[in-house]
């Protein structure tokens, strides 16, 4: 399942097609380390133990921790439009980093990346799924299982108490994509698996493609 999620680009958005805006420009002698902003309201970002100094924290600390490397930060187009507020805006005018505020496939642009910074974005568990390197400054579910660099202090609280324990990336996949979540056959509208959600999605990728 790991696999099929990564090698046909599937993700929390599947209507974007697989690939990189041919405008952007990826110095392959450069590290390159993305940094996610996420929009404020959102309620991931209130249980994850976030807040707004959580996001300078993160960005003064993927500065100074790749000095030589490249930095992305990728704005929610809503921030851009003016509909939603971010965090990392005024960040924006810096010479050191670079915006992405196109709507651009995760898994490709997380192909891209050396490493990634996020609070508590879905994608940084996907740059897990492509064995990059996350590190995590809130209290995402997929935080706290050794699969990723915590550094929210209650992470340690949570290990303490036993509601976190070392887990293979692989466990952290089946207990949240398989055991936790539960699928409908796009086909037959009855109980399915992942695999019956991935291979339609996987048919709706090639249909695309083919109109």
């Amino acid at each position: 399942a790991i696999h099929l999620i990564a090698a046909n680009y599937l993700s929390k958005y599947n209507h974007i097609a697989k690939g990189i805006p041919s405008h952007l420009e990826f110095d392959e002698t450069k590290q390159h380390v993305l940094i996610i902003d996420q929009t404020a309201g959102d309620m991931a970002l209130v249980y994850g133990g976030v807040s707004e100094s959580t996001f300078t924290e993160m960005i003064t600390a993927a500065k100074a921790e790749n000095p030589d490397a490249i930095i992305w930060i990728k704005i929610h187009p809503d921030v851009l439009t003016g509909k939603k507020k971010g965090h990392l805006t005024e960040w924006l005018s810096d010479d050191n980093v670079k915006l992405l505020s196109e709507n651009i496939n995760p898994i490709s642009l997380l192909e891209k990346m050396d490493k990634v910074y996020t609070a508590t974005s879905q994608m940084g568990f996907e740059a897990c799924l492509l064995g990059k390197e996350v590190v995590v400054f809130g209290i995402p579910w997929y935080a706290g299982w050794g699969i990723t660099d915590d550094r929210h202090n209650d992470v340690n609280e949570l290990i303490k108490t036993g509601r976190r324990r070392k887990a293979t990336l692989e466990e952290v996949f089946a207990a949240s994509y398989m055991q936790y979540c539960r699928y409908l056959n796009p086909y037959t509208n009855e109980k399915g698996d992942i695999f019956d959600v991935i291979n339609y999605l996987i048919t709706m990728q090639k249909r695309a493609e083919y109109l």
